[in-house]
């Protein structure tokens, strides 16, 4: 069995999980089910910026709309 770990969420980003395990669409079926999905997705973001490439969003057509900066 993995490591067990409690946190403290505010009611805001409460509210976000709750409304994701909700919405039948994304199938996360609990909360500890959306945390390890946003610890895989966030650990693959970092080792794509370490390699040098950017993290954005495009349009159907391959146009960027958006790029998400992060940095130290």
């Amino acid at each position: 069995m993995g490591k067990r770990m409690t946190i403290s969420l505010s009611p805001a980003l409460d509210a976000d999980l709750e409304a994701i395990i909700a919405n039948r669409k994304y199938d996360v079926r609990n909360k500890a089910e959306a945390f390890r999905n946003a610890i895989i997705l966030y650990k693959m973001v970092l080792d794509e910026l370490e390699e040098g490439r950017k993290l954005c969003f495009a349009d159907k057509d391959n146009h960027i709309i958006k790029e998400i900066l992060m940095g130290k």
